[in-house]
């Protein structure tokens, strides 16, 4: 019994010492600008899992509009551990990035989205490009048109 209790009690300082270690590599890797991420819009502080999604409350819009007040027109949130997301605030800000960044229209095909949109042939989850153009310059002309709007009126 006590050459345990002499052993627990060299082991103490090391123990703690190992702790603080670890505790301090988590805070360093979480404060550290990453060299991927150097890119990214400000952002608020983030739990390691859950991402920022401790700030979203009910109502979400208004909890959107408190962080862009907080943060500025266009702030870059984590929800979860995998899905990224960049939040714009501002109509002047949206046509500038709508305006530069050509991957915006482009929606991610997964299985679910393959096996309803008939492989990215339908419109709503085509790559932007010719074919998407003329899917939705049909659409607006033979669904959306006068003609049509009036004889489901």
């Amino acid at each position: 019994m006590e050459l345990l209790g002499v052993a627990s009690d060299r082991g103490a300082p090391l123990l703690v010492g190992s702790l603080l270690v670890a505790v301090a590599i988590f805070i360093l890797m979480l404060l550290r600008p990453d060299g991927r991420h150097g890119r990214l819009p400000p952002s608020p502080m983030a739990l390691p899992f859950f991402g920022h999604l401790h700030l979203i409350r009910p109502p979400p819009h208004r909890a959107f509009d408190r962080i862009i007040a907080r943060h500025g027109p266009l702030v870059y949130l984590r929800l979860g551990p995998s899905a990224h997301c960049v939040i714009i605030g501002s109509a002047g800000v949206a046509h500038d990035v709508l305006k530069f960044e050509g991957s915006i229209p482009e929606r991610p095909l997964t299985a679910v989205t393959r096996h309803l949109a008939y492989d990215s042939v339908g419109f709503a989850f085509a790559p932007y490009g010719p074919h998407w153009r003329f899917m939705k310059r049909l659409y607006m002309s033979e669904l959306l048109g006068p003609r049509t709007i009036e004889q489901l009126r």
